[in-house]
């Protein structure tokens, strides 16, 4: 039972790691942000008037679900494996 919190555990964080890393490395790179001024006028682009905010899910809610439970699977079986290689050596 152990390892199966631990599975559930190291799924979870892994999660967490895949799922907000994309928002810290959005906010470092706005708040490192430093504008070109000097070049800024020597190409005019024009600007589109909408912006789009949000985006399109793709694939049915379960698939954080299932993908959960598979990373716990992988990760319990990781757990397993380590646990027999740390027995062998002793």
């Amino acid at each position: 039972m152990k390892t199966f919190i631990q599975a559930l555990f190291g799924s979870f964080i892994i999660h967490v790691i895949y799922i907000l890393s994309p928002i810290l490395i959005g906010y470092m790179k706005t708040r490192l942000y430093t504008p070109d001024v000097t070049n800024a006028f020597e190409n005019v682009e024009y600007l589109q008037n909408e912006v789009a905010f949000g985006g399109i899910v793709k694939g049915s809610p379960w698939f954080l679900f299932i993908s959960y439970l598979g990373v716990a699977i992988i990760c319990g079986l990781v757990i397993i494996l380590y646990k027999k290689l740390v027995s062998k050596r002793l």
